[in-house]
C-alpha cells in the first residue's frame, strides 16, 4: 500500500494557488503520518492493495480519500482502516459495533474479524476514486451497496463467484473471443 497526504492550497487560480502537496510515505510510517495530516485537518490518499474488498475496491484501480474517524459518525457498512496491536493494517467494512468494540468484515470474505478496539480505527474512507471519479461513501449508492452485501454476507461465495463469471465473459466480448 502506498499513501500520499495532500495538503490543499488556496482555492482559485493565479499566483496564490499552489497544487496539493503530495508525499510518498513508507508503510511502517503511515500511522503515524495519517495522525499528523488529520490533526492538521488534512485528508490522506490511499492506493488500494488487496482484493479482501473487491468487488467495491479493486486493487490497481481505485484510491481511498481518508478522513479522521471523529469527522462524522460512522458504524454499520462504513470502511474504515484500523491498525491492529502488531502493526498490521487493514481497511475493510463495518459489520457491527459497540461503544468500545468494532468487528470488520471484507466485502470478498464471510468471516468477521474483531473485535477491535474502537482506538484501532485510524480512519474512516470519506471517499473512493476510481478513473479520476470521486464517489462518496456517504452516497446513496454507496450506503445501498453496503446495506445490501451486508445482508448477502451468507450467499457471497457464490455472488462473487457469480460477478466474475460475468466479468470474464464481458472481458472475452469485448476482446472479441467468446469462452
Amino acid at each position: 500500500m502506498s499513501a500520499t497526504s495532500q495538503e490543499s492550497g488556496a482555492a482559485g487560480v493565479g499566483p496564490s494557488w499552489a497544487p496539493p502537496r503530495i508525499s510518498r510515505v513508507p508503510f511502517a510510517n503511515l500511522a503515524s503520518v495519517i495522525h499528523e495530516v488529520f490533526s492538521s485537518g488534512g485528508r490522506v490518499r490511499l492506493q488500494v492493495e488487496g482484493d479482501s474488498m473487491w468487488p467495491w475496491l479493486r486493487q490497481g484501480e481505485d484510491d481511498v480519500i481518508l478522513a479522521a474517524p471523529h469527522v462524522r459518525a460512522w458504524g454499520r457498512g462504513d470502511v474504515v482502516l484500523a491498525v491492529n496491536d502488531r502493526g498490521c493494517y487493514v481497511m475493510h467494512r463495518v459489520s457491527r459495533r459497540s461503544r468500545s468494540e468494532t468487528w470488520l468484515l471484507g466485502d470478498a470474505q464471510t468471516g468477521e474479524e474483531g473485535p477491535w478496539r474502537t482506538e484501532q480505527v485510524i480512519a474512516l474512507v470519506e471517499r473512493v476514486v476510481r478513473r479520476g471519479r470521486e464517489m462518496g461513501m456517504a452516497s446513496p449508492r454507496a450506503r445501498l451497496f453496503a446495506w445490501a452485501w451486508l445482508a448477502c454476507r451468507p450467499f457471497r461465495p457464490r455472488l462473487l463467484w457469480m460477478i466474475r463469471w460475468i466479468r470474464s465473459k464481458r472481458q472475452g466480448m469485448k476482446d472479441g473471443s467468446e469462452t
